[in-house]
C-alpha cells in the first residue's frame, strides 16, 4: 500500500526493518485512525498499482477481464498468465492463498450475516463496493458501474500513472482509451466501465474548476491533467473533507 518500505544495512541490502514512507507519515497526520472513506481509495491505487510487491492484486484489477466469475476460474488464469510470464510460477498452494486473500478483502458476501461489530473482522476494502461474492451459485461480480469517487482521487490516480508524460507543457494530455483501459489507469483501478469513468470525468471537470478536463469530439477524446504531483492531490482531499467537517 505505499505506508512502509524495507530499510537497508550499510551494505545497501534490504533489510527486515520496515520505515514509514512520506506517503505513510503524511497519512498517519491526515486521517490517522483510517476512518475517512477516500484513504481506503488511496490505500487501493497504491496496492493495485505495485507488481512488484502485490502481483496478484495488479493482476486482478489489469488484467483479469471476467465480470463474473468463479474463484478456481480466477485461480486457473492467474496460473496461466503466470507460466507465460516465467519460466518458474509459484506453487499452486501460494496461488491459492492470493487469489482468497483478494477475494475476501473485496467481494462483500451476499445475503450477509448478522455480526457482533467488535467481532468483525472484515476487510475496510469491502466498502469500496467493488464486488460482491453470491453465497447461493458461488460465483463472484466486479462492479463497472458509476461509483462515488472525489476528483482529488481521480487526479492523484492520474497523476500518479501518468506523471512522466508531460515535458515542458503545463497539462497531461491522454487518450480517453488509455485512461479507460491502460494497466494501472482509472478504468482498470476503479473498476470502471466507459460509461461510468466518462460520467465521473465529467463530475470531476465541474470539481477541479480547470485542473481535470475532457476534451476532444467524441471518438475522440482525451483527458486533459494540470500538471501537478500526486501529492498535490492527496493535500487537496483532506484540506477538503476538513473544510466539509468543520462547516458541518
Amino acid at each position: 500500500t505505499g505506508l512502509a518500505e524495507h530499510t537497508k544495512d550499510a551494505q545497501g541490502r534490504k533489510s527486515k526493518t520496515l520505515r514509514s514512507t512520506e506517503f505513510g507519515d503524511f497519512m498517519g497526520k491526515a486521517d490517522p485512525y483510517f476512518v475517512d472513506a477516500g484513504t481506503w481509495w488511496f490505500l487501493h491505487i497504491h496496492l493495485c498499482s505495485r507488481p512488484e510487491h502485490a502481483f496478484s492484486w495488479y493482476w486482478f484489477f489489469n488484467s483479469f477481464n471476467f465480470d463474473r466469475f468463479e474463484r478456481s476460474v480466477c485461480i486457473e488464469h492467474l496460473r496461466r498468465y503466470l507460466e507465460m510470464q516465467s519460466a518458474r510460477a509459484p506453487a499452486a498452494a501460494t496461488i491459492e492463498r492470493d487469489i482468497g486473500c483478494l477475494l475476501a478483502s473485496y467481494a462483500r458476501p451476499l445475503p450477509g450475516t448478522k455480526m457482533d461489530p467488535e467481532e468483525s473482522r472484515e476487510s475496510p476494502f469491502l466498502n469500496l463496493e467493488l464486488m460482491t461474492y453470491h453465497r447461493d451459485s458461488g460465483t463472484y461480480r466486479v462492479h463497472r458501474q458509476n461509483k462515488e469517487i472525489s476528483a482529488e482521487i481521480l487526479g492523484y490516480a492520474l497523476a500518479q500513472k501518468f506523471r512522466e508524460r508531460a515535458q515542458e507543457q503545463k497539462y497531461i494530455e491522454v487518450p480517453f482509451v488509455k485512461v479507460a483501459q491502460e494497466a494501472g489507469s482509472l478504468g482498470r483501478l476503479l473498476c470502471l466501465n466507459n460509461e461510468a469513468l466518462f460520467a465521473l470525468l465529467l463530475e470531476a471537470e465541474a470539481q477541479s474548476k480547470g485542473k481535470i478536463e475532457i476534451t476532444g469530439m467524441a471518438g475522440e477524446r482525451f483527458v486533459r491533467l494540470k500538471k501537478l504531483q500526486p501529492e498535490y492531490w492527496l493535500k487537496a482531499y483532506y484540506q477538503k473533507q476538513g473544510e466539509t467537517q468543520h462547516a458541518a
